[in-house]
Formats: C-alpha cells, sequence, structure tokens
C-alpha cells in the first residue's frame, strides 16, 4: 500500500505549482516501496509501484529523493507526475534483464530500430494523458546502448533510450537534465500538447528527436550532443501511417558539439577529434 509524505508538503505544493494545479498533488516516496539510493540496488520496481499506486489514487506524484537510484525500465502512467529532487540521478542499468522487450513493429523496415520501438527503454510510456516528468534531478544512460541494429541471433538488447513516448497527450518534461542518452536521449512520436522546457542534454548521440508530434513547444533548453542530431523535428512511418510534425515551436535554446559531459559540468572542452562519418568537428552543434 503506498503512502503520501508526510512532512513534504512544501514539495507537494512546489511539484503542483510546476503542472500548474491549484492544490498539492499526493506524493509517493519510492523509498516506501523498498527502493534504496545506493547506485546498486535494483530500484525500477520499487519506482514502478509508486508510479501505480499515484495512478491508482486517480493521479498524483512519484518523488525520487536525492540519491541514485539504479533501474531498468520505468513505466509511465496518466495523471502521474514522476519528481527527481535535487540530487536525484536514476542511472540505467547494463543488465539487459532488467528492461523490457522491444514490442513488435511491422513497420520498422521504414527507419532504424531505434526510432521504431519504444518499450526497450529505461522511462516510457503509450497512449498516456496528463504526465509530467519534472524537478531538478538528473536521469544518467550509464547502461545504455547506442548501437544501430536489432540484438542479433536472439539475444536481448540493454535498453537504448532515457525517455520514450508514443500517442500520448498533455505531456510536461521540465528542469531536469540528462547525461549519456544512448540512442535518443528524448523520443516522442505521434505527442500532442508537448511541453519540454529547461532541459539540459549532454549525450552522445541525438539529443532530442520529436516525430510526428503537434502542438510542440521546446523552450530553454541546452542539447550539447557531438556525434549526432541534437534537436531533431520529423516525421515518419513507425506509427503505421503518415502524420505531419505541426504548430512547433522553439525559442530560447541552443545546440553545441563539446565533448560528452564538459556541458554539464561547465567545462565545455573540445579535445577530441571526430571522423566525417557523421561526427563534427564541434563546437557547433546541429538542430
Amino acid at each position: 500500500m503506498g503512502y503520501c509524505i508526510r512532512g513534504l508538503v512544501l514539495i507537494a505544493a512546489v511539484s503542483a505549482r510546476a503542472l500548474g494545479a491549484d492544490a498539492p498533488s499526493p506524493l509517493f516516496d519510492i523509498r516506501a516501496y523498498g527502493a534504496k539510493p545506493d547506485g546498486a540496488t535494483l530500484d525500477s520496481a520499487a519506482i514502478n509501484q509508486a508510479i501505480d499506486a499515484a495512478h491508482a489514487a486517480g493521479g498524483g506524484t512519484a518523488y525520487v529523493p536525492g540519491g541514485n537510484w539504479l533501474a531498468g525500465s520505468i513505466h509511465l502512467q496518466s495523471n502521474v507526475t514522476l519528481y527527481l529532487e535535487q540530487g536525484a540521478t536514476i542511472v540505467a542499468t547494463s543488465d539487459p534483464a532488467a528492461y523490457d522487450e522491444a514490442e513488435p513493429n511491422e513497420w520498422d523496415k521504414f527507419q532504424d530500430y531505434g526510432h521504431s520501438h519504444f518499450h526497450n527503454s529505461l522511462i516510457w510510456g503509450e497512449n498516456l494523458e496528463n504526465v509530467a516528468i519534472l524537478g531538478p534531478g538528473r536521469i544518467w544512460g550509464k547502461g545504455l546502448v547506442r548501437s544501430q541494429r536489432a540484438p542479433q541471433n536472439g539475444q536481448k538488447q540493454v535498453g537504448n533510450k532515457p525517455i520514450a513516448l508514443k500517442q500520448c497527450h498533455n505531456v510536461v518534461l521540465r528542469d531536469f537534465s540528462i547525461l549519456s542518452g544512448g540512442w535518443v536521449g528524448i523520443l516522442a512520436t505521434g505527442v500532442d500538447n508537448f511541453t519540454l522546457s529547461n532541459l539540459k542534454i549532454d549525450t552522445n548521440r541525438d539529443g532530442m528527436d520529436v516525430i510526428s508530434c503537434k502542438n510542440l513547444r521546446i523552450s530553454d533548453c541546452t542539447v550539447n550532443s557531438p556525434y549526432d542530431d541534437g534537436i531533431c523535428l520529423k516525421s515518419d512511418y513507425s506509427l503505421g501511417y503518415p502524420r505531419v510534425e505541426e504548430n512547433v515551436t522553439i525559442t530560447n535554446s541552443q545546440v553545441s558539439g563539446y565533448d560528452v559531459g564538459t556541458q554539464l559540468d561547465g567545462t565545455f572542452q573540445k579535445k577530441q577529434v571526430y571522423n566525417n562519418a557523421g561526427q563534427n568537428a564541434g563546437p557547433t552543434g546541429r538542430l
């Protein structure tokens, strides 16, 4: 049974204000479900239980306090906020067994593997509404892969995206950072009424790919992606039908191509030498 955290009314109020709510949202602390901030205990089951409890309560906030929380696949739910407190880091495990299988997609021949599958991600949601990931914490894709092929010979692949969203409505991603985001830091396909604000992404491939979305607002974001695209807007056929990208606004955001990690740590270094096979020599990033 979940419970609302006592003594954290202020955080509840802050979280509620961030979502534009009039009253505090019930908080469900992942520690109440067995999560341990030691960076070694696999905490995804506890995080999912907190999210499920918030959803069952009619809406609420799964609260991730400060500490390192090792995780595999985390399942977002409608009417639930995942709040990453200051000093909180969700760390992607390298254990393939901790991730959901990539769902079948008969249309995956029309775009690459990473853009055709969503469930094999650290945090994912499909066919949801009123969802948010908020807070000043961090998502570290430490164990995620950035390979360009599907798993071979029946082997299960480690997760390859920190955040994947498919056909969702009313979504807010705000204030957190992503370090080393595998294939794509944020993959969002067919997501409408979508706000990305004050995100800091410092990654080893694409920063954010927002595909076939409508009513999209990107503001005050900083994306460092020396190996690939920073902010990528496009349409593909992963939904099984053509869907245009429309009503898009990008403001006060920047992309760069410094060495991975040096945007977040503030050193902005460019020591590595890249070849011409899709890798830029920066520090200018790519939209």
